[in-house]
């Protein structure tokens, strides 16, 4: 007879019973593991221990004999790191995780829905605008009648854990999987069973050789391996696996959109040179943060010879992306240079769109006088960071950069639109010994940053003899003459 977990709330927290399984309920699918079946004293133990340390539990695990433990202690901190990433997956009691590792490095629910919505609305957008994408036959499914371009397919390279591909799936008609390691497709689609995600195809083959015999479909995600010849980690686009580079003139010809997920450290700038000298359309970049931290890089890619609009990035509104008009451009355009690329940077609902036109015309605004209590201060966020919008900042908001390589903004009134943090400046002083006392009196602790500055955060923490923490922030920064600036400010 087999099992099932079925939930309840007690405490607050999730406790899990092993209930025997009833003729009218599904038979458990194969748990993948090594033995390939797992015992219900395995499956008890967790249910049990799910909200206890894993360390500790593996330091015990001379006590428990009867129970696969490594496979348990996968399950427990699974679950436990999917509590935190990926809640309606925790929710699920028949999810099963790989090991931690894994675990770790899969996307948040966060950026996977953020991907779906993006890969599902542009491929939406460029059917509308292109009827040649309409026509009989370009899925996996050549039986199915596209028409109206209702029917829309979807195909990972790379797998892995398939978290991107979960929340991908349920936006296209048809959706395959595509992973070279056997454990790792069994577990997903055991996975995918339990998410009910029926129309969902897993696939155990080499990502080039399936690129190389589908059919053409309407996007096709790529979250390629990034490590160099020596297995070191690297952030370079050539050096990831699949290659890009070499497979782009096939990946092209085989979809409407290619999705291409890279690190967060990736040259942004370079990689797009790159990509278009290869014959690509970089159309989109979006930079995705996830509070306040840098998380993924995604660009959305297309053949030039597509001749429909240049489409409208996605943005979040409210919890909500919606489609933003932005000027289309031709092929032709996009052929003379890598600025015709419409960048979005997002970080937990806030959304800040640009072509990278735009930027290039557009130079920051340097504040000429130093800057005084009474001001607001601005700090832009994560992706902002990472996209050097600097100068549409200043233009679009009315703020005024300190300097040019200090990335602090400030202006006479609050902007509670602006994509960062906020702060009113208490004071601003110099780094004259008598100033600083003056303007730090009566606090003895505050949150250091350091922009631009000779001193680290906590070599100014030690000289300005402060404990971590409190209400204050302190801003240490250089102004465009080159005069040091200790900025106190209140959030």
């Amino acid at each position: 007879m087999g099992t099932h977990w079925t939930t309840s709330i007690t405490d607050n927290t999730f406790v899990k019973h092993v209930l025997p399984l009833q003729a009218h309920q599904s038979p458990t699918p194969i748990m993948p593991h090594s033995n390939m079946y797992t015992n219900d004293d395995t499956l008890r133990f967790i249910a049990e221990h799910r909200n206890e340390s894993v360390p500790q539990l593996a330091l015990a695990a001379h006590k428990t004999p009867n129970i696969d433990l490594p496979f348990a202690l996968d399950q427990i901190a699974g679950w436990q790191t999917a509590c935190r990433k990926l809640p309606t997956w925790a929710e699920n009691p028949n999810i099963v995780y790989p090991p931690h590792l894994s675990m770790e490095q899969c996307s948040s629910q966060t950026t996977a829905e953020y991907k779906a919505n993006v890969a599902s609305l542009f491929v939406k957008g460029m059917s509308q605008s292109n009827t040649n994408n309409c026509e009989k036959g370009q899925g996996d499914n050549d039986e199915k009648q596209i028409g109206e371009c209702e029917y829309t397919s979807l195909v990972d390279l790379t797998g892995g854990f398939g978290v991107d591909f979960a929340f991908m799936a349920t936006r296209f008609t048809s959706a395959t999987y595509v992973e070279r390691q056997p454990q790792l497709c069994q577990l997903v689609q055991h996975n995918l069973n339990a998410l009910n995600i029926g129309h969902a195809k897993v696939v155990c083959a080499e990502a080039e050789r399936h690129l190389e015999a589908m059919k053409r479909v309407s996007c096709i995600y790529l979250d390629p391996a990034r490590r160099d010849k020596n297995g070191g980690k690297t952030v370079l686009i050539e050096h990831c696996s699949p290659d890009i580079l070499q497979l782009l003139p096939t990946l092209l010809a085989k979809c409407g959109l290619l999705m291409v997920k890279l690190s967060p450290m990736l040259h942004w700038q370079q990689a797009i040179e790159q990509l278009q000298k290869q014959g690509a359309w970089v159309r989109q970049l979006h930079i995705v943060s996830v509070k306040n931290e840098c998380k993924e890089l995604l660009f959305l890619i297309t053949d030039r010879q597509n001749h429909g609009q240049n489409l409208s990035p996605a943005v979040a509104q409210s919890g909500q992306l919606h489609p933003t008009p932005l000027e289309s451009q031709t092929p032709q355009q996009a052929a003379n240079s890598t600025n015709n690329t419409h960048i979005t940077c997002f970080n937990d609902g806030d959304s800040f769109q640009y072509s990278l036109a735009e930027a290039d015309a557009t130079p920051q605004n340097i504040l000429q006088t130093p800057p005084q209590a009474g001001m607001f201060l601005f700090e832009p966020n994560a992706s902002i960071m990472k996209a050097g919008c600097f100068g549409l900042l200043c233009s679009r908001l009315g703020v005024q950069a300190i300097a040019p390589n200090s990335h602090l903004f400030v202006a006479n009134n609050d902007i509670p639109n602006f994509p960062g943090r906020r702060f009113k400046l208490v004071a601003a002083t110099s780094f004259n010994k008598h100033d600083l006392k003056t303007a730090l009196q009566g606090i003895s602790k505050a949150n250091i940053a350091t922009r631009n500055f000779p001193l680290k955060p906590e070599a100014l923490r030690k000289k300005l003899k402060l404990k971590d923490g409190g209400e204050h922030f302190i801003f240490a920064t250089t102004d465009a003459q080159g005069k040091h600036w200790i900025l106190v400010g209140k959030g």
